[in-house]
């Protein structure tokens, strides 16, 4: 079980998200995005070792998440999305600070990174 951090108090520690975590994601991209994910997309993606997520529960929901692939020459972030009742108050930053802290360090210095323009303004 993932622990629950409260909206109050950072800093906000995400965690790994997994195939149990899929209803809360999915949930948390219809408020956030107007082409979000299927629950199909989410299996498949997390059957697949270059995907992750992580995510911070605030009040027993998925608040923020980010997801993203890391290949050999290219690190996607998929979506970074936050719940309109915890905008600002930097877990959209705790989950981007962890992306670039689980992210090896030794990646190619030719890595590609890419990132979709968001599809609904915040």
């Amino acid at each position: 079980m993932c622990p629950i951090v409260s909206a109050i108090k950072p800093p906000y520690r995400p965690v790994k998200l997994g195939r149990d975590d899929i209803p809360g994601i999915l949930a948390l991209e219809r408020e956030c995005f107007a082409v979000p994910w299927s629950a199909t997309q989410y299996h498949l993606a997390f059957g697949h070792k270059t995907f992750a997520a992580y995510g911070v529960k605030a009040d027993g929901d998925l608040a923020a998440y980010v997801a993203y692939a890391e290949l050999s020459l290219e690190m996607e972030i998929f979506n970074l999305g936050v719940r309109a009742a915890y905008r600002r108050l930097g877990m959209a930053k705790a989950c981007s600070d962890t992306f670039w802290r689980v992210v090896p360090s030794s990646a190619s210095p030719k890595a590609f990174w890419r990132c979709a323009p968001p599809t609904r303004r915040p």
